[in-house]
């Protein structure tokens, strides 16, 4: 494989950073990346590397929740954008919108249609939960909250990917680094293959991508 695959499972302090924007930067253009010569990815743990990868759907079944407007937060103008773009490339038939006027983002029409999901593509607000990592949530319709303990009850035996677009969806806490579970990692422990989130701002240019692909 060229570019190799590289992977990361950092530990202590080391999981806040972002290993794969690493480089030398200088103030002229050029720059030297650890992305120039690696695919770089993360994983929770080194034992998830060895899950099988979920058997092959026969159906592709794409969600993809959209939240424009939540009270309390900053608005999202450029999630519909997002939309337009998935639609050019998933048939109409595959595809699943929430957060229209005809179909609103609430947390329980989320969590039926992910049963069966092969990807799911969230554009929203997300945070992390005062009560521990479980109660981190995305932002839905009204502010309602889908926290993550929900949705690492669903067995989803078809579900591939899951693209975070999203605030703080790959943040580790500073007060317990080695604490694996966010966001991003809860859908890899609900049985997402992969993973593609934001250790920060969805505004913030690093990307982490949690990945078993």
């Amino acid at each position: 494989m060229h570019p190799p695959r590289l992977w990361w499972c950092p530990t202590g302090k080391l999981a806040i950073l972002p290993l794969h924007a690493a480089g030398i930067y200088s103030a002229t253009d050029r720059c030297d990346c650890v992305s120039d010569y690696a695919i770089p990815s993360y994983t929770p743990t080194l034992s998830a590397l060895l899950v099988p990868p979920p058997p092959t759907a026969n159906e592709l079944k794409v969600v993809v929740v959209v939240q424009p407007q939540t009270p309390g937060y900053n608005a999202l103008p450029y999630v519909h954008k997002e939309l337009q773009h998935v639609k050019r490339y998933v048939p109409k038939e595959c595809l699943v919108t929430l957060g229209t006027s005809e179909a609103p983002a609430i947390p329980g029409h989320v969590l039926s249609h992910l049963s069966d999901v092969s990807i799911v593509h969230l554009a929203c607000h997300g945070e992390r939960g005062e009560d521990g990592p479980l109660n981190d949530a995305f932002i839905l319709e009204d502010g309602q909250k889908l926290e993550l303990y929900r949705v690492m009850e669903l067995s989803m035996p078809k579900a591939s990917l899951a693209f975070l677009c999203a605030c703080h969806t790959a943040t580790a806490d500073d007060q317990s680094p080695d604490e694996v579970i966010n966001l991003a990692t809860s859908l890899l422990f609900a049985g997402f293959r992969g993973s593609i989130s934001t250790m920060w701002y969805v505004d913030s240019i690093q990307i982490s991508i949690f990945s078993l692909l």
